[in-house]
């Protein structure tokens, strides 16, 4: 039988990435996270401001996503949520693909949950 170590952070992360960006304007944001080398820096911008679950399973096992959610309140989502928002903003910055003021009043108002 052999092992594998999962981290099933990573799997939520991604899950809730593709939610997210789901309901950002296509322009510049859906593309500019087209870039495998943003994408990249956006989750290690998350994963690193979060503590890390893991788990071991066997080798021939799909991971399973539910394992993690079982675990995870929905205080920690909104908090991985509020952190994909904000390090979206902050790797879009650093890279000076700099949007308009108009696409960051309407991406405040999809992140806000009052609107």
């Amino acid at each position: 039988m052999s092992l594998k170590i999962v981290n099933l952070t990573l799997l939520l992360v991604t899950e809730e990435l593709e939610s997210i960006l789901g309901n950002y304007p296509a322009y510049p944001y859906r593309q500019a996270f087209t870039s495998s080398n943003l994408r990249q820096r956006l989750m290690a911008y998350v994963l690193s401001r979060i503590p890390n679950i893991y788990t071991v399973i066997e080798e021939r096992q799909s991971p399973s996503i539910n394992a993690l959610l079982l675990d995870c309140c929905s205080e920690q989502v909104r908090h991985i949520e509020s952190l994909i928002h904000t390090g979206i903003r902050d790797v879009i910055h650093r890279n000076d693909e700099r949007p308009n003021p108009f696409v960051f009043q309407v991406i405040n108002s999809i992140s806000d949950p009052l609107h």
